[in-house]
């Protein structure tokens, strides 16, 4: 489990299994990106938002060197089923991809990515989240506070 502060009252968790998902499609050699979306809890005090699962690439993302453009309708399909049958528990907090770099930063394209989903995406908690996992399982992971514009590098807490 990685524990990360995004303010003095409010932590993000990633779960060990997400943790394993996210180095499974770590980008090596000439393989494409990978990605797709982050899937959580939210304490009721929105004092911790905890990464339980990540959904795995589908056949019908687009993949490239340089970038990636996940399936909307199949992760919407996840995220109906999940969100059933956690009774509700379970829900939406963000997006993730691969980057064919260690220590890796995020692009314009990303920020903007985050920025929109906010936006667009009805019934978002309080924090959506970006995770790009790098070629040496190094990881760049940003929130960005819902009805602003400020994104907000977050560092793993030792």
């Amino acid at each position: 489990m990685e524990k990360y502060k995004i303010d003095d009252r409010t932590n993000l968790i990633i779960s060990n299994l997400a943790i394993k998902k996210l180095n499974k499609y770590r980008q090596l050699g000439r393989m494409k990106e990978n990605g797709g979306i982050l899937l959580g809890k939210i304490k009721a005090d929105f004092s911790e938002f905890i990464i339980c699962d990540i959904s795995e690439p589908c056949e019908k993302d687009k993949k490239f060197r340089y970038g990636f453009v996940r399936n909307k309708e199949n992760a919407q399909k996840i995220i109906n089923e999940v969100w059933k049958n956690s009774n509700g528990e379970v829900v939406y907090i963000g997006e993730w991809h691969s980057h064919p770099e260690c220590n890796p930063k995020p692009s314009h394209v990303d920020n903007e990515l985050i920025i929109r989903c906010s936006k667009e995406i009805s019934n978002l908690p309080t924090f959506i989240f970006l995770i790009i996992i790098g070629q040496d399982g190094s990881k760049y992971i940003s929130c960005k506070k819902v009805g602003t514009d400020d994104l907000k590098e977050l560092n793993k807490e030792e």
